[in-house]
């Protein structure tokens, strides 16, 4: 290295380090009080949620709620109340300790925090990182017990959404919230269980015909019934939500084998109806899937396939026939599972263990991010799937191979094949938009967006008619698109 390289390092290490120091002692000397959900949330939500959410927690981190900032990620907590310069947040937004956060040239438009941000965000810390009037648990392993504290007021995203095709009524999760609303007519949603998990609803997913759905928090599944007050169709359809079932890791117990782990983030359903696929996994560790027999009066576990990928698994779907169960995971693999090789859970853990063998289980490669949503076309002859790298990808099942793929910039969330158009599917994204793609042409048809709007879309569903998409997201709102040109 030349001298003048060495001495351009050096400075600017040097001045980074002094500007650095300088900027701390000056926030720690300003004692105005800064109220986090008025003036932190909203940029931290801006520039880091997109890496960070729940669905998608990069560095096993989620900034969704102050339970999920308080526990901090892989590399431990974020803020040390009253020591700003010492707080994981503030070196990482400055980029002290390592690469500055958000990280240049990202993909969901993310910008670095302006030097009056990260001054908000520092004297927040010197005041004791209060958020609003609840201080940080003192105890931060209390933080990962959902009854310990209740959910933020201000959390609305939605991460689940259903149809109940013969009711016209949309079913959706909002924060901790259940609400439903017409898909058809013009009404105000109806909040139809408050309170449904003590922590954020992160999947949602209503049955096929309508009878039962099933909501996830944390390292919990609870099944609920689904009745209406009248029968009368000419009436307003007001579902009542029954509490069935809880389903939680010690739910069923397997020789020491978790069927649950950690936390689960991602619900499936069959064709049928009969069975309940859940996905889990512990963020760059571990990711297992468990398939439940919903039939009977209770839930049993019917398959068991713990540690099938290397982190967690946040996408599971169903074939058409039900004997195959896709998967995708933060480790960038999809995998095709035949459900009738794999062993009933009664088997011990040694005939578990064989589910990654390759006459069980195809590997499909190509993603480079987070494979976030999956579904198959009608017959079961072709598979997509959509993730963090902003790509969606059509696989043909007898090939093994991906046979389209089309990009874009930011990360696609959710991907849902229009059953009536065979080359056709729809993608969420979190630039708030939702698309058309066409897969034999591999290009984009349509792009549907509400004007000056963004608001990152998660969930997405078709109406029974087929000819609108329903999509929510951030904000909770239900956004309806028609498929067409209108």
């Amino acid at each position: 290295m030349g001298s003048w390289s060495i001495w351009k390092t050096l400075k600017t290490s040097f001045l980074s380090r002094t500007w650095f120091i300088i900027l701390v002692t000056t926030m720690n000397a300003r004692a105005e009080e800064v109220n986090y959900s008025k003036d932190v949330e909203p940029f931290l939500r801006r520039n880091c949620l997109a890496c960070h959410h729940s669905k998608k927690p990069d560095g096993g981190l989620s900034l969704e709620s102050t339970v999920d900032f308080t526990k901090g990620g892989d590399s431990g907590p974020l803020v040390i109340a009253g020591k700003a310069s010492d707080s994981l947040i503030v070196q990482r937004v400055l980029g002290v300790t390592d690469s500055i956060m958000p990280p240049e040239s990202n993909s969901v438009a993310a910008s670095h925090l302006s030097s009056d941000q990260v001054d908000l965000l520092s004297r927040w810390i010197n005041a004791g990182a209060r958020f609003d009037d609840a201080t940080i648990p003192k105890d931060p392993s209390l933080t990962g017990v959902a009854s310990e504290k209740e959910l933020d007021a201000s959390v609305k995203s939605s991460y689940g959404i259903g149809v109940i095709a013969d009711k016209d009524l949309v079913v959706y999760s909002r924060g901790n919230d259940l609400f439903a609303d017409s898909i058809s007519k013009e009404s105000s949603p109806q909040l139809i269980l408050e309170n449904a998990h003590v922590g954020l609803i992160d999947t949602m997913i209503v049955s096929p015909d309508g009878s039962w759905l099933a909501t996830s928090s944390h390292d919990e599944v609870i099944i609920w019934e689904i009745e209406f007050i009248t029968a009368n169709p000419q009436e307003n359809q007001t579902p009542k939500l029954v509490h069935r079932e809880k389903l939680s890791s010690v739910s069923f117990e397997q020789e020491g084998v978790r069927w649950i782990e950690d936390r689960v983030s991602s619900l499936a359903v069959s064709s049928d109806g009969k069975h309940l696929a859940i996905g889990s996994g512990q963020p760059s560790r571990t990711g297992t899937v468990a398939v439940v027999d919903l039939h009977g009066s209770k839930a049993s576990l019917l398959k068991l396939l713990p540690e099938i990928h290397t982190d967690s698994v946040s996408s599971v779907a169903f074939s058409p026939d039900g004997r195959t169960l896709a998967t995708g995971s933060a480790d960038k693999m999809i995998k095709l599972i035949l459900l009738d090789a794999i062993p009933e859970a009664t088997a011990s853990v040694d005939d578990m263990a064989i589910a990654g063998r390759t006459d069980q289980v195809k590997n499909f490669e190509g993603h480079t991010g987070y494979v976030l949503g999956l579904d198959w076309n009608r017959n079961g002859s072709q598979l997509a799937s959509v993730g963090a790298d902003g790509t969606l990808r059509v696989w043909d099942i007898k090939l093994g191979e991906f046979v389209s793929t089309i990009a874009i910039e930011n990360e696609l969330s959710a991907v849902y094949f229009l059953d009536d158009y065979p080359s056709l599917l729809a993608g969420t994204s979190i630039d708030g938009s939702v698309r058309i793609f066409d897969s034999e042409k591999s290009e984009i048809v349509r792009t549907l967006t509400v004007p000056n709007h963004i608001d990152p879309q998660y969930s997405l569903s078709p109406t029974s008619s087929r000819s609108h998409l329903l999509s929510s997201g951030e904000s909770g709102v239900v956004h309806r698109w028609s498929i067409s040109e209108e």
